[in-house]
C-alpha cells in the first residue's frame, strides 16, 4: 500500500512497516511505503487483497467502488 509521508508519520508507521486496514467489509494486513499522494487518500493495487475491504455489491456492474471505501489504518505491533 502506498500513503502519504505526513500521514506515514501522524501514523507512526516506517516505510516498509506493516499496516492493518479495515472497512466495514472486512481487513487486511499489508506493508506500506510513501508515496506522492494527498493526505487522507492511500493507493492500493486492485486485486484479492484490496477486493477484502470493498463491498461486494457492484450495483449490477461486476465492478466494485473502490475509491468510496472507507477505511481505517493502524501500524502493526508484534505482528
Amino acid at each position: 500500500m502506498e500513503m502519504a509521508r505526513e500521514d506515514m508519520g501522524r501514523l507512526g508507521i516506517a516505510p516498509g512497516g506493516r499496516v492493518r486496514v479495515r472497512s466495514l467489509h472486512g481487513e487486511i494486513v499489508v506493508a506500506c511505503r510513501e508515496a506522492d499522494l494527498p493526505g487522507g487518500l492511500f493507493c492500493l493495487a486492485m486485486g484479492p487483497v484490496a477486493n477484502r475491504l470493498v463491498d461486494p455489491d457492484t450495483g449490477g456492474s461486476g465492478m466494485p467502488a473502490f475509491k468510496s471505501t472507507a477505511v481505517s489504518v493502524e501500524p502493526c505491533t508484534g505482528e
